[in-house]
Order: C-alpha cells, then sequence, then structure tokens
C-alpha cells in the first residue's frame, strides 16, 4: 500500500509546560510537551512501547516520529494536557499515516481525547482496514475544552500477523488567549480626546468591549475575542460626533493602535 502523508500547517509555538496565565496576559503557545517525539516517549505514557521500537526518523521529513502497530497486540502513546482556562481559540493539529494490509476490522488505529478528571470520551476516531483511508492526520478547533485537562490517545490494534502500523509525528495544540487593544484617540489637531466612548464589535456585531478614554486619550480594550477574518468595528463617540473604525483582531495579540476623528 502507498504511504501517503497528511500535511498539516503548523502553527508556531514553544514546547513547554502548562502554566497559568493572568486572565489578561495575552499568550499563543503550544500546549503539548515533546509532539514532535524529538525526545522520545518523554512526557508520553505508553502501552507495550518503547523508544527504541517505537521512536523513528524520517529521513526524507527530517524529523521523529511515533510508530505504532506491534504484531499481535495493541500499542497505545498517552499524554495528559491542561488547556488554559483563559485560552480562547484551541486547536490540535498531527500528521498521521494508517498502513495496513489486513482485510479485516480487527486491526484498527483509534484517537482519542478524554476527560481527564471524570474519563469521559470527549472524541473518538477509529480508522479500519475497510476505510481504504491511509489519512489519519487531523486539524480542529477543540475550544470548548478550555480549562479542562485531556488526555490524547493514540492506539493500534493489530491482532494479525498482518502489517498493521500508524505514523504519528508533529503533535500540536495550540492555544490562543483572548486580545487586546491599547488605542490613542487624537482629534483634527492631534490632541489626545479623553472621556471618549468607545464600543468595539465583532463583524458578526457582537459587542466585544465598551468603555471610555481616560485623562489621556487612551483606552485599554482587553478580553477582545478574535480570529482570522475579524474586522472588528470600533467607533468612538465624543461630543456628539460619531467615528467608525475598522481593524483586524486575531486571538492571542496585543495591538497599539492610534484613531484621529478629523471631524473634532
Amino acid at each position: 500500500m502507498k504511504k501517503v502523508l497528511l500535511s498539516v500547517l503548523m502553527a508556531s509555538g514553544l514546547l513547554a509546560a502548562p502554566c497559568v496565565f493572568a486572565a489578561d496576559e495575552v499568550f499563543n503557545r503550544n500546549a503539548v510537551d515533546n509532539g514532535d517525539f524529538s525526545s522520545g516517549l518523554t512526557s508520553w505514557e505508553g502501552t507495550n512501547i518503547s523508544e527504541s521500537e517505537n521512536i523513528m526518523f524520517d529521513e526524507v521529513w527530517g524529523w521523529h516520529y511515533l510508530s505504532l502497530g506491534g504484531e499481535g497486540e495493541y500499542e497505545e502513546a498517552k499524554q495528559t494536557v491542561d488547556v488554559s482556562e483563559d485560552a480562547g481559540w484551541v486547536n490540535i493539529e498531527f500528521n498521521c499515516t494508517f498502513e495496513t494490509s489486513d482485510e479485516t476490522d480487527s486491526d484498527y488505529y483509534v484517537f482519542s481525547i478524554l476527560d481527564h478528571a471524570t474519563g469521559e470520551i470527549l472524541q473518538r476516531e477509529h480508522v479500519y482496514p475497510s476505510d481504504n483511508n491511509e489519512n489519519c492526520g487531523k486539524s480542529e478547533k477543540i475550544s470548548s475544552y478550555a480549562g479542562k485537562s485531556i488526555d490524547i490517545i493514540f492506539g493500534v490494534n493489530n491482532g494479525s500477523s498482518t502489517l498493521t502500523t500508524a505514523e504519528i509525528s508533529q503533535v500540536v495544540i495550540t492555544e490562543k488567549s483572548y486580545s487586546k487593544m491599547k488605542g490613542r484617540v487624537f482629534d483634527n489637531d492631534y490632541h489626545l480626546v479623553k472621556n471618549a466612548t468607545v464600543t468595539i464589535k465583532r463583524y458578526s456585531g457582537e459587542k466585544i468591549w465598551s468603555g471610555k478614554t481616560n485623562d489621556n486619550g487612551i483606552f485599554r480594550a482587553t478580553h477582545l475575542k478574535g480570529g482570522p477574518y475579524n474586522k472588528a468595528s470600533i467607533k468612538i463617540v465624543k461630543n456628539g460626533v460619531t467615528k467608525k473604525f475598522y481593524r483586524y483582531i486575531d486571538w492571542g495579540e496585543s495591538y497599539d493602535k492610534t484613531f484621529r476623528i478629523t471631524e473634532l
């Protein structure tokens, strides 16, 4: 069977142990430790696996990967990940190739996400030989798991003497905080405008922040919902004059913007 590698656009981030963020702190990070398997099975729990037998290096792609599928047994790798409660956007992605010469569905690949505290199955996906599907990679938004400890589990059951394997690499859970914006409001002569009312809405019309500029003409908007195509509106009102501006707001960003109201 021809091997096909599902290439997934990987988000950049440091591999780091989970940590606690202040509610207004901006972050964009990878919550998985050693998801590239460059440190063997460090941070992964295993069933019937070892670094010497299951961690391989791909000379073509130049990275390590986890190979599951020992003959006549079930092999599994698991990691518990603490997803920050302050994450507004969370996405899981990994590369995976499933290969089998078996024709029965007693052999399979399985990927699961469990609630670590309760054991509840949040997601479970199988790939069987009859699916004729070699690509078991994934890229999916899982923002609803913010604040949870989750177990991510990869498994392969090879109950026969035929070949059944899965190769997993580049496991990433990207979590991004809500964004924040510091804004300076000027009049036509570039004097800072104090006590102006500021309202920020998403492209959908949802209001995500409102407040006023301080005595220095500055507002500080926090907990802003983002999105790669979120062209937010910033409405500023002062002395009966209303001016609307548009700025893109993504997740996990800190913005410093200036706004000039020429009508003042």
